[in-house]
């Protein structure tokens, strides 16, 4: 019963697909693995080109030897640019790349269709699990018909040329969102609406929506500056205060005591005063003196003359002297108590120093 049903499957996909086969189609030889003998290995390979051939124009076997040695392609390579390479060699849009792998007896189908002009690929898998060549063939057409649809798509529509300049050049050039490269530049697209942005730095961006028909599309774009936005002020930063430096402590010059600086500026009168008393006492003592003797008898040996007697009469020098002795003594005595009681001879004095305030007593000797 399952084996009717796939090949009815299996007849209904040729029938349905040889009126549409129009694109060239070039199938490397399925590349297989594990323990599968060559024979077997060969069916699946005939039985995937007669499946094919229900969908495309596939190309015969001495092309495809030729176009796999043209195009230099690796044995069992699935990449894109093997298929690129072997459908160029060929000129066939559609390369068919396959591998059946046999692992303790679970076939698995790997088939992957690439289109050249879409440059694009997809790919369709299968399992057969304990399976008879005949069924691993179903799985393989199985795996086919997913990539039917990809076959009978067609050809991309002719592309449009979009002719792209700007004032100034230089400009970023993007179409529907990707970026193509920079003004002036030429863009491709199909027939129908796209939406064409130019960038630039310091530049507004421009936008323009295109509606592509068969003619080329041209666009000259003057850009406009950006507005100078106004740069915000800086904050300004506050400026520390500067820490302030202890000054060292002065030590206070000493301190003149009134004795020395009295001493300094009046000692001439406890001298003139000493002076006048001295010379008062002598002319005081002198006067005494005189006042005695006046009256005296005395004689007096002159040149061997010998006069007596002589009277002394000194009576008034001897008050004269009194007197200016005592003005002299009262003077000096006077100006030595003056002196004494604007210069005391001890004073206490004070003097600030690093090592703390001093205390200390002076005066005259």
């Amino acid at each position: 019963m399952r084996k009717s049903v796939f090949a009815a499957l299996a007849g209904a996909l040729l029938v349905a697909g040889a009126a549409g086969a129009a694109e060239k189609l070039v199938i490397v030889p399925l590349s297989t693995s594990g323990d599968i003998p060559p024979a077997i290995a060969e069916g699946f390979r005939s039985h995937l080109r007669s499946v094919a051939e229900g969908a495309a124009a596939v190309l015969d076997g001495g092309a495809v030897q030729s176009a796999l040695a043209t195009s230099g392609a690796a044995p069992g390579c699935t990449s894109d640019a093997c298929a690129d390479g072997i459908g160029g060699a060929a000129g066939a849009r559609f390369v068919l790349l396959g591998a059946v792998d046999n692992t303790d007896e679970i076939y698995k189908v790997e088939l992957v269709l690439y289109d050249r002009v879409q440059k694009k690929r997809q790919s369709a898998e299968g399992l057969c699990e304990l399976c008879a060549a005949e069924e691993v063939d179903r799985t393989i057409s199985v795996a086919f018909t997913k990539l039917r649809p990809a076959l009978a798509a067609p050809p991309p529509a002719t592309r449009v040329a979009i002719e792209v300049t700007t004032d100034p050049e230089g400009a970023d050039v993007a179409l529907d969102g990707e970026v193509k490269g920079q003004s002036p530049i030429v863009l491709r697209a199909a027939p129908g609406a796209h939406v064409v942005r130019i960038s630039k730095d310091g530049m507004k961006p421009v936008e323009r929506a295109v509606t592509l028909e068969q003619q080329t599309v041209k666009l000259s774009i003057p850009l406009v500056p950006e507005p100078a936005s106004a740069a915000p002020t800086p904050t300004p930063t506050p400026t520390p205060a500067p820490t302030p430096i202890p000054t060292p402590p002065v030590a206070a010059p000493p301190a003149v005591t009134p004795a020395a600086d009295d001493a300094a500026d009046d000692s001439g009168y406890i001298y003139t005063g000493a002076g006048m008393l001295i010379g008062g006492a002598l002319l005081t003592a002198g006067g005494i003196v005189a006042i005695l003797l006046d009256g005296d008898v005395t004689c007096a040996d002159g040149l061997g003359i010998r006069e007596c007697p002589t009277v002394y009469n000194t009576k008034g020098a001897g008050i004269a002297g009194l007197s200016l002795g005592a003005g002299l003594l009262g003077a000096g005595a006077t100006l030595i108590i003056v002196d004494l009681l604007d210069d005391p001879p001890v004073a206490p004095s004070a003097a600030l120093t690093p090592e703390g305030p001093i205390l200390g007593l002076g005066g005259r000797f």
